[in-house]
């Protein structure tokens, strides 16, 4: 037969025929996020109904044919990152069709406003790259400067 399964918690692989199948999670760990992100952001007064089938929308719209080849029924969660944010995205463009934004004036492009919001987990490096000075500039391990004599005479 055909079933279409996803827990609230992690759920151990099924193997069935077998082929294994990789349970998902039908909780809210992909919509709140993005939910909560757009509502920081855009400065939401009320989070409606549409909100949520919106999330939901953005969430199904997300999941590609290797995941239902593989018998998913949600994107993988390695993926929640582009998710929050393109659902932020769309909670944002709602919120000002329907008049529930705090954030004036709106952004030319909320898009690139989301983005620009985001924390990145990335950093610099933080260790100073070194020079290596040639050999003949070395003395002792410290370079020295070539110095032109001078005298009080001159």
């Amino acid at each position: 037969g055909k079933v279409l399964f996803a827990s609230g918690s992690p759920f151990p692989n099924v193997e069935y025929n077998g082929k294994i199948f990789k349970p998902g999670q039908g909780n809210n760990a992909y919509i709140f996020p993005g939910i909560g992100l757009g509502a920081i952001l855009f400065n939401v007064r009320h989070i409606d109904d549409e909100t949520f089938r919106i999330a939901a929308h953005e969430v199904a719209n997300t999941v590609t044919d290797k995941d239902f080849k593989v018998g998913r029924l949600y994107p993988r969660l390695n993926r929640i990152r582009e998710i929050s944010i393109r659902i932020a995205i769309a909670l944002g463009e709602h919120a000002y069709e329907k008049g529930m934004a705090g954030l004036y004036p709106k952004p030319n492009n909320i898009e690139h406003f989301v983005r620009s919001q985001i924390y990145h987990t990335s950093y610099d490096e933080l260790i100073n790259v070194t020079y290596e000075w040639p050999s003949q500039d070395m003395k002792h391990g410290f370079p020295v400067p070539v110095a032109r004599r001078h005298s009080v005479e001159e």
